[in-house]
Parts: C-alpha cells; sequence; structure tokens
C-alpha cells in the first residue's frame, strides 16, 4: 500500500519520515527546473545538481543529495500509483498523505517535452515573418531519429524518412539568418556538445522573449 512510503528510512533529527517527506516536496516544488517540463533548464543536469545540493542542505539531516533524489524518485512512483488507483473505476480513492502536497505535480503529468521540441516552439515565435521580402525556408523534422540535426536548410537533402514543417524565414531578419548559419556547425558537434548547445540557446532565447 501506499502508505509504506513513510517506512522505507527513519526518522532524522527529531522529524517522523512523513514530516521529512513533506519538507522535501515543498522543497522540490520551490525549483521548477526540477518537475515543470516547460521550463528551459528542465534538463539542465548542473542546475538540477545545484537545486539538490541546495535541498540536502536545507533539509538539514547530514545527508548526500543522492539520498533525496532517490527518495524523491520513489515518491513520485508512489503518487503516480495513487492517481492511477484513483481513476479505477468503482473503488474507493486510496489515502496517501502526500496527496495534496504533490498536487502541483499534475499539470505535468504525462507531458513529456524534449529540448529540440522546445527548440522547434521557439524558433517559431522568434522567426514569425512581418510580409513581404526575400524569404529562405528551414526544414525541422518530426522524426525522433532526426533529433540530433535540429534543423537543416532545404537546400539539404533530407532523409527519406523525414517528415518536416517549413517555417518561412524573412532574410532581412538578422537574428533569424545568424541562427540560420550556425545550424550546420551544430551538425559537426558530439551529441554532448549538442545538448550543452541546446540548452545555452534554450536558456537564451527564454531571455530574449521574457
Amino acid at each position: 500500500m501506499l502508505s509504506e512510503a513513510s517506512t522505507s528510512v527513519p526518522a532524522v533529527s527529531g522529524f517522523t519520515e512523513e514530516d521529512s517527506d513533506f519538507q522535501l516536496s515543498a522543497l522540490v516544488q520551490s525549483y521548477p527546473n526540477l518537475w515543470d517540463v516547460e521550463n528551459v533548464q528542465y534538463r539542465c543536469e548542473r542546475t538540477n545538481s545545484d537545486a539538490w545540493t541546495q535541498i540536502a542542505f536545507d533539509m538539514d539531516e547530514g545527508r548526500p543529495a543522492v539520498v533525496y533524489q532517490t527518495r524523491w524518485r520513489y515518491l513520485m512512483d508512489c503518487h503516480a500509483k495513487y492517481l492511477r488507483e484513483c481513476n479505477q473505476p468503482g473503488t474507493k480513492p486510496p489515502y496517501f498523505y502526500l496527496a495534496n502536497a504533490m498536487e502541483f505535480l499534475k499539470p505535468n503529468i504525462g507531458r513529456k517535452k524534449r529540448p529540440v521540441e522546445q527548440l522547434k516552439s521557439l524558433l517559431a515565435k522568434r522567426m514569425k515573418t512581418n510580409g513581404g521580402g526575400h524569404r529562405e525556408t528551414i526544414a525541422i523534422s518530426d522524426d525522433e531519429s532526426d533529433e540530433e540535426r535540429l534543423a537543416t536548410t532545404t537546400a539539404e537533402k533530407k532523409t527519406s524518412s523525414g517528415t518536416g514543417r517549413f517555417i518561412s524565414v524573412d532574410a532581412r531578419n538578422e537574428d533569424a539568418m545568424f541562427l540560420l548559419s550556425i545550424l550546420p556547425k551544430v551538425r559537426q558537434m558530439s551529441a554532448e556538445r549538442k545538448q550543452q548547445f541546446k540548452v545555452g540557446l534554450l536558456q537564451a532565447c527564454d531571455r530574449i522573449l521574457e
């Protein structure tokens, strides 16, 4: 039963395990980058690592951050099980002591937005044309196998399995043309460098679009 979450780790510093879990949930809620898939830093390892380090410090139990990361994953599993049981017709809703405390997670349940999808959304907003002028076209692939490509110019041959959406880019838009010019270089990066580039670009776009 879900109540087993209250017995897996002994109480520390005068708190019951449930007290500790309530505190952990509240602290995690204060760091949207740990749970909000729309947050531009959702997959930023460094930001998330810093957040867990601070959470471990604020918990003031003398435990390393990895303990709380593991505990939080377990609590999320319990919460998911609780929600599944709540949705079963003809059954009484089960008891889960963190049901209200973890309510903030509900809007994100079932939503998994990859960095490339965030990039597509931001590019679409950034590259809206104002009408007229010479235009070039960028094809952004929807295929997961092409995720690492980010985007290609229409002058390049798309893969046979690729299906693309096309975004018109005004050649007078210096920002758009600058971004277009660096895409070929992105394709030459290693997977790790590409991921760093995606995160950095998303953060920059977020600051610009505020």
